[in-house]
């Protein structure tokens, strides 16, 4: 199962990613912080930020040689197009996701 999240900045997406894996047993995976470690690495290098194959390239390195998925052992990744894609607004659903959170009360 593969669920993305998406919404406006600081509206807690972090937050629902990790309680939703966690809640379901799902593999969390952060790709704001690829967007930000690719541009990085462009910026870093002088790279066009507008240049998609040098940033597929930039995406491809940053996996060390040998990784494998911790889950699988898999070591071949292609991009997903079988996706549930939710929105997040913070001001809607905040309270939803910290509901059941004894910590955040």
């Amino acid at each position: 199962m593969i669920i993305t999240i998406d919404g406006p900045a600081a509206a807690g997406k972090g937050t629902l990613s990790q309680k939703l894996a966690d809640k379901y047993c799902l593999a969390y995976f952060d790709t704001g912080m690829v967007y930000r470690a690719v541009g990085l690495q462009m910026l870093l290098k002088n790279i066009d930020l507008a240049n998609v194959e040098a940033a597929e390239k930039e995406a491809e390195e940053l996996l060390p040689n040998g990784f494998k998925c911790p889950h699988c052992g898999g070591i071949h990744f292609t991009k997903e197009t079988d996706t549930l894609d939710g929105w997040f607004d913070s001001g809607s659903t905040h309270f939803v996701v910290l509901e059941d959170d004894k910590d955040s009360k």
